[in-house]
């Protein structure tokens, strides 16, 4: 008899597939801009600017930068997704109602098969995920259709490509990269071949989910969640640089939380030894 896996071990097998499959091969491409440059970080982390000092041009430093952003990635979006555990009901709702969104996506355990009902459920939890967690998001937008929903948000993060907010500044790093490039770490998604072109197509495909040519192809499936982790890093971009060159800035103890708690800090508190070394030799005998 086979055991159906606990909610817990389901998100589990979800955030693996995530990363060890389906974006593999697409985070490379999405965030090149950040991948290409191991430097861009100067995030002050320890077992980072060890490796970097021998190893920056080294290509596994890459493997392992392209390995902990997926796992970053997947995670915030889980955390994020998934809300506030201070209400469980509510809690244990999404986290039901989203494991079957995912699951039907990827054809996991009691999964759907069908292509309009699984395109029309995602884009409902892009919708919910982009209302509840894009900052500066106006609340009038929560009764928009998901496509307005998903352009407004990427004219907040391009808002955002220039700032001038001195509680988020800093310094530029000591081997001469862009004081801009390290402080912003914006990705120019609709400037990117292979990322607008998702972009777009998630925009298309958005305005009519139900009857859109392409929702009937299961390899679209891939694209949308491709598509969903633009979205996941741009949210996360505009919580850690709210500031907007022009605006004056109104801080607030939620704008610090954000800006304190975000796909940055993982990255800033990660091991990077641990991850560098873990095929290769032990981080004790380097």
């Amino acid at each position: 008899m086979t055991m159906n896996p606990s909610p817990q071990e389901n998100w589990h097998d979800l955030c693996q597939l995530l990363q060890n499959n389906l974006l593999s091969t697409s985070v490379p491409l999405m965030f090149n801009p950040l991948l290409q440059n191991p430097m861009v970080l100067n995030l002050k982390n320890e077992s980072y600017e060890k490796l970097l000092l021998k190893y920056k041009r080294n290509y596994q430093m890459r493997e392992t930068w392209e390995f902990l952003l997926t796992q970053g990635l997947t995670e915030v979006f889980k955390l994020r997704l998934l809300g506030s555990q201070a209400d469980m009901d509510k809690y244990r709702k999404r986290s039901d109602k989203y494991l079957r969104v995912l699951n039907d996506m990827f054809g996991i355990h009691d999964s759907k098969n069908d292509l309009s009902y699984i395109t029309q459920s995602f884009f409902s939890m892009l919708k919910d995920y982009l209302c509840r967690n894009m900052p500066f998001l106006p609340s009038t937008y929560r009764s928009e259709e998901a496509v307005n929903i998903m352009k407004k948000c990427r004219e907040i993060y391009a808002d955002r490509r220039l700032h001038d907010n001195p509680s988020t500044q800093e310094e530029p790093s000591s081997d001469g990269a862009s004081p801009d490039v390290v402080r912003y770490f914006y990705i120019p998604f609709e400037e990117q071949n292979y990322t607008n072109n998702l972009l777009n197509q998630a925009d298309e495909i958005a305005v009519d989910p139900k009857k859109h040519p392409k929702a009937q192809h299961y390899l679209v499936i891939a694209e949308h969640i491709q598509t969903l982790f633009i979205y996941v890093y741009m949210v996360e971009f505009v919580k850690k640089y709210p500031g907007m060159k022009g605006t004056r800035f109104e801080d607030n103890a939620a704008s610090r939380h954000d800006r304190e708690n975000n796909l940055f800090t993982f990255l800033s508190h990660a091991d990077y030894r641990k991850y560098f070394f873990s095929d290769k030799q032990s981080a004790d005998g380097e």
